[in-house]
């Protein structure tokens, strides 16, 4: 039994870059991707159903969030959508990543509290907080570092070069700049591993003590990449679709017709289907769409409204709207500062996060 997964993306910026003090993504700092799984059988119906309700508007142009005429109906029309997909058994997720916060999670998972030195069981409550004081250390230097030295941190992850000894000098600034004890005494732990490592004494692989570096096409040229929301939201959205439909084992991602992204897709296709064939069999694939699909179009327009939502609550401090609130507690992950999270979703861990944070940052 086959389940399709259509996917389309908002506000993809390209590779993260800081030049002149300014970030590539300062105008868009959230990538926005979403994702909607319904049964092959069903999906012709679905789009149907959708072209129906969309030609019913007579917009002029293609039905996407970046069409004028359709966005001042959103209003009318979200609800619409959200009940067309329920009637066809599909289901509708989404997953909005601060593109700063990307960097900051890379820090903390390979500078202060690495997965290797994560030792609890998934499930379990040891492992549960150890969750939570990732979180609290990411919030913690979200706070504090500056753009230049979180660019520093991003370039040198995204060059690949595997380089033990610069990252321990990075580690060890970071450290002496975030200006806290707990910080200091966990990354120390880290720059410890990493010798015992280079002495010979700690058994891992090199490249495990860096991020997983994808490949991208740019300008026609290949190039390696490691701070990637994309491909981070990519992944797990896909590693959603068992939990949201585990009767079907052959799951199908059909995504908008993306040149530079493609290898890096691909290559975490691979990644979630090795994973697969040691956990539970399930078998991933990956094809791309370019042109017109209704599907996708709804998906891009859904993704356009929920994360405008976002960007007018933080730059207009426009209230979000109560349909859109109550539709993102159940259909939508957000990656970012707590700050920022909590502005969309109810999450009963962000009060301890946020204790937790201040008090490691003394």
């Amino acid at each position: 039994m086959q389940l399709d997964v259509f996917m389309d993306e908002s506000s993809r910026t390209g590779q993260q870059r800081f030049n002149n003090d300014h970030w590539n993504f300062n105008n868009q700092p959230f990538f926005g991707l979403g994702a909607l799984y319904i049964p092959t059988p069903n999906v012709d119906n679905l789009a149907v159903l959708l072209k129906e309700c969309i030609d019913k508007e007579k917009l002029q142009g293609e039905f996407k969030w970046s069409n004028k005429q359709a966005r001042n109906r959103v209003t009318k029309l979200f609800p619409i959508l959200e009940a067309i997909i329920d009637e066809n058994k599909a289901k509708v997720y989404f997953e909005i990543e601060s593109k700063k916060f990307t960097i900051v999670k890379n820090i903390v998972e390979y500078c202060v509290y690495p997965y290797y030195l994560c030792h609890y069981p998934i499930n379990t409550q040891e492992h549960r907080f150890e969750a939570l004081n990732k979180r609290a250390f990411a919030n913690l230097i979200m706070q504090k570092l500056s753009d230049s030295m979180l660019w520093e941190f991003c370039d040198f992850f995204d060059s690949d070069t595997q380089n033990t000894s610069e990252l321990k000098r990075l580690i060890s600034l970071l450290s002496q700049t975030m200006n806290s004890n707990n910080i200091s005494c966990a990354c120390n732990k880290v720059i410890s591993f990493i010798e015992s490592f280079e002495s010979g004494r700690e058994h891992i692989a090199k490249r495990h003590l860096f991020p997983v570096p994808d490949t991208i096409i740019a300008n026609h040229e290949t190039k390696q990449l490691t701070i990637d929301a994309h491909s981070d939201c990519f992944g797990h959205l896909l590693s959603l679709a068992p939990q949201f439909f585990p009767e079907y084992t052959n799951i199908r991602c059909l995504h908008d017709e993306q040149t530079q992204w493609e290898p890096a897709l691909r290559e975490t296709i691979d990644r979630i289907n090795n994973e697969c064939i040691l956990n539970n069999g399930y078998i991933y694939s990956l094809d791309f769409i370019s042109g017109f699909n209704i599907i996708v179009n709804c998906v891009d327009y859904m993704m356009g409204y929920i994360n405008q939502c976002l960007l007018d609550n933080i730059n207009k401090n426009k209230s979000i709207p109560d349909n859109v609130y109550q539709f993102c507690q159940s259909h939508l992950h957000i990656v970012a500062g707590i700050d920022i999270e909590e502005r969309l979703v109810k999450d009963d861990d962000i009060p301890l996060v946020r204790k937790l944070s201040e008090w490691y940052a003394n």
